[in-house]
């Protein structure tokens, strides 16, 4: 009776379909959760970034303005020599990339600021006149600190991220702050260019482990094949007892194979 792997069959799902289906499985949940993680641990350190750009321009707009010169600005100042100075000089700032607005703002009382200076070319009516409620990140610039706000703050002028830093008078008083309003834009075209690369990243990662779990079943299918017929050749009457069985894949097939022989 001549037997060959071809005609043995499994009454179920073999082991090597369980196996391939298995490292199937695994491989999606990991490659989906790898491209996830990567998603959000980038765009965490592009955020990051951002707030670091807003909080040091910041700083350094604050650290060119004469503190005694802004305190004595009043409403009717606009067209003022110094106040249109102080106004070009935030537009230095404004016209870099990523940069929605600059301007200056102080305490108008216990829950409001007003604005003082902006870098705004489009303004019909004095900056003066608005108001802005108090937060945390405010207050901390007008304690002397720099800050940036820890949330994206989303209105009718766009997305941005706000760095905040104190500017000093000559008697070394917080007696206004800068604002710098990043945008986000940049944030959003990179998420969107990620998404794309990630998702390659991740089908290339799939493609790979399912190639390679493939081609592992594929040589233990082989042996596993020979040991099978040997064994069925031996149930037979007409099995070959002194042909041994050769299995070289140094794993539990070899050692069956070893001690069958």
């Amino acid at each position: 009776m001549n037997l060959t792997t071809n005609k043995l069959k499994t009454r179920k799902i073999s082991i090597i379909q369980k196996i391939l289906l298995l490292s199937i499985c695994l491989s999606t949940i990991v490659c989906t959760f790898l491209g996830i993680a990567i998603y959000f641990s980038v765009s965490a350190s592009l955020l990051r970034s951002i707030k670091n750009q807003a909080m040091e321009t910041a700083q350094i707009a604050a650290s060119n303005i004469d503190g005694d010169i802004h305190k004595a600005y009043t409403k009717g100042d606009e067209t003022t020599a110094s106040y249109q100075e102080m106004k070009s000089f935030l537009q230095t700032f404004s016209s870099r990339e990523n940069i929605a607005f600059i301007y200056t703002m102080r305490i108008l009382n216990d829950n409001e600021v007003n604005f003082v200076v902006s870098s705004d070319t489009e303004e019909t009516t004095s900056i003066m006149d608005l108001t802005y409620p108090r937060y945390n990140e405010l207050d901390e610039a007008f304690q002397g600190t720099a800050s940036v706000d820890k949330q994206i703050t989303t209105d009718e002028w766009g997305s941005y991220i706000t760095g905040y830093a104190p500017i000093y008078d000559s008697d070394n008083s917080v007696v206004a702050i800068v604002g710098v309003d990043y945008s986000i834009s940049s944030i959003k075209k990179n998420q969107a260019a990620m998404k794309s690369n990630i998702l390659i990243f991740t089908a290339c990662c799939w493609l790979i482990s399912i190639l390679a779990s493939f081609l592992l079943l594929k040589r233990f299918k082989k042996n596993l094949n020979k040991v099978i017929a040997k064994v069925a050749e031996v149930s037979n009457t007409d099995g070959d007892l002194t042909r041994e069985l050769s299995v070289t894949s140094g794993d539990e097939l070899e050692l069956i194979a070893t001690y069958f022989n």
